[in-house]
């Protein structure tokens, strides 16, 4: 007889059943009439997956296509050109793989989700070894850096519910043909090679920290295009019948734990893991609150703010005819409202105001 401490006792799983028969309720509704025929799920498989002799034809472009956009991302950054980099997007050929990695994963096709992994984690390595050259080999080094550069090197949430949507959108265009200019749109919403330009580009710079933030900017982005698109795979009725549905949900729970695993750094990393960039803003607004608090009367002349080894390191010019009264509070402030450590340093210039007038007769 074995005996079971009944502190070893599993606890049941209430969530689980119930999970379950929404999942098997939503093979129902698909196996109804949203299941495409045959026919259009071949269509659909030939646009994501390319198999024998399409094999070399499609790498060819590929690499072609993914050079072209990697190069125009650095010298859109470089240039601080938004168009620039939006060209690169468009031209970016990333997201296939991407979403053939989540239709693999839905219909449980074992070769399938290896060779799409494989080719866009091949894909994603060469884009950050080409930016990292194209940056070594450009003349001069920009100073301060641009901000098409540091608005990708700061991932928050609101970036990981937009590869969400994306993902959606650009898994819904496979699917439906007639919709097909949504992959278009979803390629520019989420925008994946640019991060791993700022990739290449900061580790040719030494700026390690902001590599760090750009690399969980592009998992962000490629774990929610996972995600969304494997469920709206699902959903359009990609997948044939309610029990291959059902099969499925094993499946899902991973992937929503690699999205969690890396939303979960992204809002409470930030400052540690992920640098602080682009928060001048939060900045300028936390300065006018002190100053008005402690009734000191100062124009900002100039905001620097940069990391080092988790630390937000803020400096501060202010013109004013005044002293400076004390900052502890003010960096007390910043520290709340940056969400992290931060080292503050203020530089008053003398404000002297002189006024003059002449009226000629």
């Amino acid at each position: 007889m074995i005996q079971v401490d009944a502190s070893q006792r599993r606890t049941p799983n209430l969530l689980g059943p119930f999970v379950m028969r929404a999942w098997r309720r939503i093979g129902e509704l698909l196996q109804s009439d949203g299941e495409l025929s045959p026919g259009e799920r071949r269509q659909v498989i030939n646009g994501l997956f390319h198999e024998g002799q399409a094999m070399l034809p499609f790498v060819r472009r590929y690499v072609t296509t993914m050079a072209l956009s990697v190069a125009i991302a650095v010298l859109g950054i470089r240039a601080n050109s938004p168009t620039v980099v939006i060209g690169a997007m468009m031209v970016a050929p990333l997201m296939g793989p991407v979403l053939a990695v989540a239709a693999a994963l839905v219909m449980g096709w074992r070769r399938r989700f290896f060779v799409s992994l494989g080719l866009a984690v091949t894909a994603s390595i060469g884009a950050v070894v080409l930016a990292f050259a194209i940056a070594l080999l450009l003349p001069g080094r920009t100073d301060p850096l641009s901000s098409e550069l540091l608005a990708r090197t700061s991932p928050n949430l609101v970036d990981l519910a937009v590869a969400l949507a994306a993902g959606a959108a650009g898994a819904y265009g496979h699917v439906r043909e007639r919709d097909g200019d949504a992959l278009a749109g979803a390629a520019v919403a989420v925008a994946l090679v640019p991060p791993l330009a700022v990739i290449g580009m900061s580790l040719a710079g030494g700026e390690i920290d902001l590599a760090r933030g750009a690399g969980f900017l592009f998992l962000a982005n490629a774990t929610g295009i996972t995600l969304s698109g494997a469920l709206t795979f699902v959903i359009s009725g990609f997948v044939p019948g309610r029990p291959l549905v059902a099969a499925r949900w094993p499946t899902f729970r991973w992937i929503a734990v690699a999205v969690l695993a890396v939303a979960i750094p992204i809002q409470f990393g930030r400052a540690t893991l992920i640098p602080v960039t682009e928060q001048s803003g939060a900045v300028q607004q936390a300065v006018d609150a002190w100053a008005e608090s402690v009734r000191f009367s100062a124009d900002i002349v100039d905001i620097g703010v940069d990391v080092e080894d988790g630390v937000t390191m803020i400096d501060l010019v202010l013109a004013s005819d005044g002293a400076l009264p004390p900052v502890r509070d003010l960096a007390v402030s910043l520290a709340d409202e940056l969400g992290g450590s931060v080292d503050l340093r203020v530089q008053i210039l003398n404000a002297n105001t002189q006024r003059a007038s002449v009226v000629n007769p």
